[in-house]
């Protein structure tokens, strides 16, 4: 591995770290508050664009649609979310934040803006301004590539269907053929002789001793 090799993958390592060591910190402080981070995440992206579909919250949130579910449920259970029919098309259901969303929001907040107050003491404006471009980039480039790779496997699965097809009509002509392999009276007819000629033994013998 040549040193820029080794410096990313650094890089990404120390962008992970970060990331799970912030949410671990921040979530600290919102578990007294009855909030997971996750909830806390939603609950802002609701108050910034409120009445997304399951399927833009959780492209707000850059995470999958299961993900959105589970989250939307747990604050619906709390009361701080709700959902109502799209005016446009009743097939689509919005989600809506509640004044009582609003209000656990609100309070939760002075919880995250007391760990970013913490962090300016070691990341001055100019650190900031030198680092976000290159973190948007590659904020921006992963997202292309993870966009890509599910192209990817979907244009997969659509490539694979024929093969399921088939391999399901071979499946339903085998019961055809099974049948047909049970009709077998050859096999059966040398027991039905054995049994036959058994019989005429039987007879025989009779006959034999009479003769004496």
């Amino acid at each position: 591995m040549d040193q820029q090799t080794s410096d990313l993958a650094r890089f990404f390592e120390l962008v992970s770290g970060v990331q799970v060591r912030a949410r671990r910190t921040i979530e600290a402080g919102l578990r007294g508050r009855g909030l997971t981070y996750a909830q806390y995440t939603a609950l802002a992206a609701l108050d910034a664009h409120n009445g997304m579909s399951q399927a833009e919250l959780a492209q707000a949130l850059d995470t999958d649609s299961t993900t959105a579910m589970v989250l939307r449920t747990s604050l619906e259970k709390k009361g701080y979310v709700d959902r109502v029919d799209d005016p446009d098309d009743g097939r689509v259901k919005r989600i809506v934040i509640t004044d009582s969303g609003k209000s656990a929001l609100h309070s939760a907040s002075p919880e995250t803006r007391s760990f970013y107050s913490k962090a300016s003491g070691i990341l001055s404006e100019a650190d900031l301004k030198r680092m976000l471009p290159a973190l948007q980039r590659v904020h921006e480039f992963l997202g292309e590539t993870s966009a890509q790779k599910k192209e990817v496997a979907s244009a997969g699965r659509k490539k694979g269907r024929p093969g399921k097809e088939a391999g399901k009509a071979a499946k339903g002509k085998a019961p055809a053929a099974r049948k047909g392999a049970k009709a077998k009276p050859a096999v059966k007819a040398p027991a039905k002789a054995a049994k036959a000629v058994k019989g005429k033994a039987k007879t025989a013998k009779p006959a034999a001793r009479k003769a004496k």
